[in-house]
């Protein structure tokens, strides 16, 4: 575990409390608001899996430097959408679990214009996105059809779901 601060871009990237783990980078539960610059310059490159579970996001600042990231947790943050989100192609995996998502429709555009490579989506207890959604509503939104596998988890739509064909 290497030392981090307030989340301040401008430290040295050692100055910052996380843990990496190979390919894994995690953030979990440290109130740090955005990415740290120079802890993005550092770690990007070598992150494929990124944790971001409750960190109080506000910005998606310099996650566009994970260029070969598979797998993003942005759990717990009550997050509304991803409309400052950057494209990451690389991405087949999004945790946004426990989020404040209310427009389902602009939420999947988001979705599928930031990560047109998704795979798989787990947004379990996200506000209006997953109350009273059925399989059948929720590819009938225009975009899921680019998704070509979608896991939903929720309390009404478990286990992976294919796009209607």
């Amino acid at each position: 575990m290497a030392a981090m601060g307030d989340g301040d871009g401008d430290l040295a990237a050692d100055e910052f409390m996380f843990t990496r783990t190979g390919e894994e980078l995690s953030l979990a539960f440290r109130p740090v608001g955005s990415i740290p610059e120079a802890l993005a310059l550092k770690e990007g490159p070598l992150v494929k899996n990124l944790n971001l579970t409750e960190v109080d996001l506000e910005s998606f600042r310099n996650l566009e430097r994970f260029e070969r990231l598979h797998t993003l947790v942005l759990d717990k943050n009550y997050l509304p959408g991803l409309s400052d989100c950057p494209t990451i192609p690389s991405l087949h995996t999004l945790w946004f679990n426990n989020n404040s998502v209310e427009d389902l429709p602009r939420f999947m555009d988001e979705v599928t214009t930031a990560f047109p490579n998704l795979r798989v989506l787990s947004m379990m207890r996200c506000g209006l996105a997953t109350r009273g959604l059925g399989p059948h509503q929720f590819h009938s939104h225009r975009n899921v059809d680019r998704l070509t596998i979608l896991a939903l988890l929720s309390p009404t739509c478990a286990g992976i779901l294919r796009p209607p064909v």
